[in-house]
């Protein structure tokens, strides 16, 4: 059999450095101790906000990885181990989803006042319960899907077991190896049937995330089309991770320029700026059937964001630094081509979009909190306030993001240790 790599593996050097590392645990410590010392309610509303913005973006590097795959993306091989580290936060992100259950008061406020016809279904622990599996499952098939990616070349680079956890990770990934010739055969065959379901399996999974745990913040609100913008947020929010953590890892390790160029710059700015026109369609097709429908189920939600103070100046710059803007910017094929100005842009994207998570949750839940003197009020389910008494953005809000965006980037930063982003990359031709 044939054992020998592809290619000729380099090693990148840490995406973190020890200083940095050290600077993260400290905000994830910070994070943790600002949410312990806030209210519950305040707590709970961006703990959930945060939770959904960085789970998603835990398994959107599979997706894309499956994405590629399945539109056979040649070009996209440079940057597959750069969106596949997200798996990386998997693990924590379901861990993480574990203490929403000691957060119904405070993120479900139609308890004990659901509609009868919707009792069973939109029962607490039933909401819980179901997601619990679907995330289980869809996070497994995620990692099964990195898993065959990986092992083919992970073998064939031949990279140390030792007893570090990185070293532990590469054991099992490529334990009982049978040469590269083999495992790519048998990955091909397992990915080829994987790709198709996995696919399906987010859209249904991230629908349901929607459905259960953001559309209901507002017992009021319903609509159809809520799953699929949902899903269509975390893609595009994924396109624009992926092009900042490319600028990362090349003003880190200067050797990638040599697999990633402007071309491949190009490509994925080309994605973002599409993503982008399809975020603004399906955003506009929900928001086209709120204005000409008038319909009193979902008016209620968009009225409060819209033309209720504190709430509608963020929502009008959220929708501001999400759409208009990165599109009239990624017009310019330069601006594409550019590490730097295409890594601003999406940054912007990615700070937007956390935003929209923002916005889709915090106006709902402060607003009935605020009702009844800062604990959910429940007869406020069916009236809530005209407007909260302060607007729930500082300190606090700020302290346990940073501890959720540290810990993204920990995780991701240790699974591209462990696994090195250069696997499976060709050599450029050289002309």
């Amino acid at each position: 059999m044939n054992e020998t790599p592809q290619h000729e593996l380099f090693e990148p050097a840490p995406l973190l450095t020890r200083n940095a590392r050290l600077a993260l645990w400290a905000l994830v410590a910070l994070g943790a101790a600002a949410f312990f010392f806030a209210s519950p309610a305040r707590a709970w509303q961006i703990y959930l906000v945060n939770w959904l913005f960085w789970s998603g973006l835990a398994v959107v590097g599979v997706v894309i990885a499956a994405i590629w795959r399945v539109t056979n993306a040649q070009w996209s091989r440079p940057l597959r181990g750069i969106a596949l580290a997200t798996v990386g936060f998997v693990p924590a992100a379901f861990v993480l989803f574990l203490p929403l259950a000691a957060a119904k008061r405070y993120i479900f406020p139609w308890m004990g006042h659901t509609p009868p016809h919707r009792a069973v279904w939109m029962e607490p622990n039933f909401v819980l319960w179901r997601n619990f599996v679907a995330l289980l499952v869809f996070y497994a098939a995620a990692a099964v899907y990195a898993y065959f990616l990986l092992r083919p070349h992970l073998g064939a680079a031949n990279l140390p077991a030792d007893a570090s956890l990185a070293g532990r990770l590469r054991a099992f990934v490529t334990r009982n190896w049978q040469g590269f010739d083999a495992e790519q055969a048998r990955a091909e065959r397992i990915l080829r049937r994987m790709t198709t379901p996995l696919l399906i399996l987010y859209t249904l999974v991230m629908s349901l995330v929607a459905f259960d745990l953001v559309m209901p913040v507002d017992p009021r609100f319903a609509s159809t089309l809520f799953g699929g913008y949902y899903f269509v947020t975390i893609l595009y929010t994924g396109w624009a991770l992926i092009a900042v953590l490319v600028a990362l890892w090349l003003k880190r390790e200067p050797r990638l320029a040599a697999l990633i160029t402007s071309d491949e710059l190009h490509q994925l700015g080309k994605l973002v700026f599409g993503f982008c026109m399809l975020y603004g369609m399906v955003f506009w097709s929900q928001y086209l059937v709120w204005w000409y429908g008038n319909l009193l189920e979902e008016i209620p939600y968009v009225m409060l964001r819209q033309n209720t103070m504190p709430w509608s100046p963020i929502s009008y710059g959220m929708a501001l630094i999400t759409l208009p803007l990165p599109f009239a910017i990624l017009l310019s094929v330069a601006v594409k081509k550019n590490p730097r100005t295409l890594a601003a842009v999406c940054g912007l994207i990615v700070a937007g979009m956390w935003l929209e998570r923002w916005v889709l949750v915090v106006p709902s839940l402060w607003t009935f909190a605020q009702g009844a003197g800062g604990e959910v009020a429940h007869a406020a389910v069916a009236e809530p306030a005209a407007a909260p008494v302060s607007l729930p953005l500082g300190p606090v809000e700020l302290l346990i993001t940073l501890g959720f965006a540290a810990a993204f980037l920990l995780s991701y930063a240790a699974f591209a240790r462990a696994f090195p982003i250069t696997l499976g990359i060709p050599p450029r031709e050289t002309h």
